[in-house]
């Protein structure tokens, strides 16, 4: 058996599933100078597209790419810049400005034909700052403005609620007037790509033992990794292998499910998705929005992902890989309510 090459909770896998028409309207975009936001919760893989999007492009003599993880500790626009004269090799102006800053380096290097700023975990500028101006308005305000005069500079930021937040609290012009994509679950065929070392170490994973791993993790890319890495070590990788790890996994990664569960239910950000996740676990089939605006504000429950812990959840998870796989439904124990 080889070492195991699955690491759930990397940035960078050893073979990451490239999702190429993603890929490709993200660099298309950039390379015209576009303003975009990737969205996507917790584990859904927004870190892992950034540096995907940062190898193509950055593979090309006349692109260069700046990606940055979080804002700075000082929490200014100040240090934002001053950050972003350095990662271009810049000495910074007296006057900060990302403006001149491209202009710059496109004079230093005059056979680059674009830069392009990758901003990851933009939840982070939704923080409150040190000054009486949120930082998202102002740092994001200035790209935008800096964007909209070049075409020649295209800027990618990704985040998950914070993203509303900055758009619809802050007003952040970058953020309202950017083309918005969506990171979707990983299907099957997605699956059976990550799943590619057990085929190459001599003993590919079986459609059912996938399709359970799928009904697990929801097609998760972290959570479909955590169970891979699981599996990895299993002499025969099985429905029930499947079932018995994530029976395990709340148990074994509490601080994961709390990290989910504070990205819908931040205090200092919005309490309407924890308002939404609370009424979709109390009740199944439609939802009116009346019963939303309606709804009073209180923090939901941290521990609805019951159908990860414990025996019985690894019990009621076989159950549901016993089913025909039409019948099967992500969510365990009830249908997804729908708004109307």
């Amino acid at each position: 058996m080889s070492p195991n090459p699955y690491k759930w909770q990397s940035h960078s896998p050893e073979e990451p599933v490239e999702r190429r028409r993603l890929l490709d309207d993200l660099t298309t975009q950039l390379l015209k100078g576009c303003g975009l936001v990737l969205v996507g919760g917790r584990g859904m893989g927004k870190s892992v597209v950034l540096r995907q999007v940062e190898a193509r492009l950055g593979a090309r003599d006349d692109v260069r790419v700046v990606r940055i993880s979080g804002r700075p500790p000082q929490g200014t626009i100040g240090a934002c810049l001053s950050d972003l004269a350095q990662r271009l090799g810049l000495e910074p102006p007296l006057t900060l400005d990302a403006g001149w800053m491209i202009q710059a380096l496109l004079e230093r290097e005059p056979d680059l034909s674009a830069v392009v700023l990758l901003l990851d975990e933009i939840d982070q500028y939704a923080r409150p700052s040190s000054t009486s101006e949120p930082l998202a308005r102002m740092w994001l305000n200035h790209l935008e403005s800096v964007r909209r005069e070049r075409s020649d500079f295209g800027v990618l930021a990704a985040g998950g609620l914070g993203l509303y937040y900055l758009k619809s609290v802050f007003g952040s012009t970058f953020i309202g007037r950017a083309d918005w994509h969506y990171l979707s679950p990983f299907n099957e065929a997605e699956l059976d790509l990550l799943a590619g070392h057990f085929e190459r170490d001599g003993r590919p994973l079986s459609a059912p033992v996938v399709s359970a791993l799928r009904l697990a993790s929801g097609g998760i890319p972290a959570l479909a990794t955590f169970g891979l890495q699981e599996l990895w070590t299993t002499e025969e990788p099985s429905e029930a292998a499947v079932a018995r790890t994530f029976g395990s996994f709340k148990r074994k990664n509490r601080m994961f499910l709390k990290d989910v569960h504070d990205a819908v239910t931040h205090p200092d950000l919005s309490d309407v998705p924890a308002r939404v996740l609370d009424l979709v676990w109390s009740r199944s089939g439609e939802i009116a929005r009346a019963d939303l605006n309606h709804r009073p504000s209180r923090r939901c429950s941290p521990w609805r992902w019951n159908w990860w812990g414990g025996t019985t959840s690894s019990a009621r998870l076989s159950r549901r890989l016993d089913e025909p796989t039409s019948k099967r439904n992500i969510l365990p124990s009830r249908a997804m309510p729908s708004l109307r």
